[in-house]
């Protein structure tokens, strides 16, 4: 039998997506917990979330150090104590803030959990903020923030978001020194205090789980009564006309850049039909971006589109880097495909096969009682559920080219995109 190589394999429709069973409780005091007893591996993952983060912030950036330093000391463990402890069980504890959330993941052996579970209690409830610990992470932060200003895409991403939102935005503002150096001791108590609330918690856990698992939560977390204080402040903002914004870099060589718009939340009707867009324009390997820019026309290595949505709102854009030659002549072919997803519909072949791709990466993430957790957690996240997934599931199986050629129209718009490019300008 000859094989003929320039012929794919064939595929299945995929009819169904189903999650695998897990259960939702609540703990004494309130706290949601969902709980995903999978797995044949005795381990574990447990991750409490949060809600606010940025949104309760009394003072910029004061969320994500508090997260940063629950676990340098607390009422009953020394900071090395808390190491000792984890690395003495093998476990592992991280601590995360992004806008919307904190973070607190908490893994290792099954058998150990229970063993784990005061120190963690500790952490989340009774942390003190040991004041050289808090200035060692200042002085940490400060000189990340120096060398994260020296690369074109991290420069990029804070001049674009801060075009987008605003510089008072919490989905705009971004950190400085001068944030950095105002941040005290007493910030992260209050913050601790009134923003990490039993109210706007919830818990995931997940793997091969003891039978006492919920018996063992209610005691170290459910016994916590203390709620948020204060309340989400998030400002209205008006979409953007369009703008292209320079940004100088010590770069001689590349240029990032940056086209996109502000968007929506996960919760607006467009954006499972804008997902789909989103995805055909620029979010996978043979996207159109992928095969022009980089295959056809050999301007850059990587380029892709994005839509990020948060809590409050969200945006949409395409990145990438090239030759500081090649600037005009990206941008030029960036909205030309745009415009092309405006004036032509999508063939049935193309559409089809972003669909499947789609539908694939959902299975993936439910492959698995970890990669299922991290998918329940997205959903925790984004505050969305099982229905809203089976929405969206059935959404992409049903749009049609006509749709994806109307949102093009409606959201492609150049008098609503901003573009930010960093490069080395001469005349800067």
């Amino acid at each position: 039998m000859t094989l003929d190589w320039k012929k794919g394999p064939g595929y299945k429709r995929i009819e169904h997506i189903t999650i695998p069973d897990y259960t939702t409780t609540y703990l004494d005091n309130g706290i949601k917990c969902i709980i995903l007893n999978q797995g044949t591996q005795d381990v574990f993952k447990l991750d409490i979330l949060f809600k606010g983060a940025r949104s309760l912030e009394h003072k910029k950036i004061v969320s994500r150090f508090t997260s940063q330093l629950m676990r340098e000391g607390t009422q009953q463990y020394t900071s090395p104590e808390i190491a000792e402890a984890i690395d003495f069980y093998g476990a592992s504890l991280r601590m995360a803030a992004n806008l919307d959330h904190n973070f607190i993941s908490l893994s290792g052996l099954s058998k150990h959990l229970e063993k784990l579970m005061p120190l963690l209690s500790d952490v989340l409830f009774h942390p003190l903020f040991p004041i050289d610990e808090v200035e060692k992470a200042k002085k940490n932060a400060i000189q990340k923030l120096q060398m994260d200003l020296s690369k074109n895409e991290l420069l990029n991403y804070r001049v674009f978001t801060e075009a987008i939102f605003g510089k008072e935005h919490i989905y705009g503002y971004n950190t400085e020194e001068k944030y950095i150096e105002d941040i005290t001791r007493e910030d992260l108590v209050m913050h601790h205090k009134e923003a990490f609330g039993v109210d706007n918690c919830s818990i995931l856990i997940g793997g091969k789980l003891p039978d006492n698992t919920i018996d063992v939560l209610n005691k170290y977390l459910g016994q916590h009564s203390k709620p948020t204080v204060r309340k989400p402040q998030v400002s209205e903002v008006s979409l953007t006309s369009y703008k292209r914004i320079k940004v100088h870099s010590k770069n001689e060589h590349q240029a990032s850049i940056r086209i996109g718009r502000k968007m929506f939340t996960k919760q607006h009707p467009d954006f499972a039909g804008f997902f789909v867009l989103n995805t055909i324009l620029g979010g996978y390997f043979g996207s159109r971006l992928m095969e022009t820019v980089r295959e056809d026309l050999g301007l850059t290595y990587n380029i892709y589109s994005v839509l990020d949505n948060m809590i409050y709102d969200g945006y949409f854009y395409i990145e990438t880097d090239v030759a500081i030659e090649s600037i005009d002549r990206t941008i030029e072919e960036i909205y030309k495909q745009m415009d092309l997803l405006k004036s032509e519909a999508i063939g049935d072949e193309e559409l089809t096969m972003v669909k499947n791709y789609l539908l694939g990466n959902f299975l993936n993430l439910v492959d698995g009682p970890l990669n299922t957790l991290s998918f329940l957690r997205s959903m925790e996240l984004d505050d969305t559920d099982k229905s809203d997934f089976d929405a969206l599931v059935h959404q992409i199986k049903v749009i049609d080219a006509a749709a994806i050629q109307a949102l093009a129209n409606k959201y492609f718009d150049k008098q609503y995109m901003v573009e930010v490019i960093v490069s080395k300008f001469e005349n800067n």
